[in-house]
């Protein structure tokens, strides 16, 4: 009689990889189906006491807001590795090497993007004001406003 076949090694196996997330839009986010218009109506008041006042404009304002990305991610553990059996001759083979697999990596802060509005699908504003919004790149208008 033979000896056995030798088996095989184990797995390679790898942790996963930490992540952060993404923060868009902290006053308004235009999703991608999405249409936002913004137009400010000059308007007076029925009954007003006061007929010679005239409103000269009016404006919307997006304006103190903040987009804040959430915080990296873990690194994922490292996985474990199970050896082959060995082979099934008489005598029976060796069981396989183990190779235990690697730590992930712990993850990449995300920028956040358009602290007064995020825009994906369509945004039109007329007369409105996009300003002092806060993020760590474009802190007030990601996307194409259109006016």
């Amino acid at each position: 009689m033979g000896a056995g076949s030798a088996g095989g090694n184990g797995g390679d196996v790898t942790g996963g990889n930490g992540s952060s997330g993404a923060a868009n839009g902290g006053g308004i986010t235009v999703d991608v189906s999405g249409t936002l218009v913004l137009e400010p109506h000059l308007a007076t008041q029925m009954g007003s006491k006061e007929p010679d006042v005239v409103v000269v404009s009016a404006f919307d304002f997006i304006t103190s807001n903040s987009a804040i990305a959430g915080r990296a991610g873990g690194a994922g553990l490292a996985g474990s590795a199970t050896p082959g059996t060995g082979g099934p001759e008489d005598p029976v083979g060796a069981p396989g090497m183990i190779t235990p697999g690697h730590a992930g990596v712990i993850g990449v802060l995300k920028q956040s993007e358009g602290g007064g509005i995020a825009i994906f699908g369509t945004a039109t504003a007329i007369d409105t004001v996009v300003t002092n919004n806060h993020a760590s790149a474009s802190p007030n208008i990601l996307g194409k406003l259109s006016t």
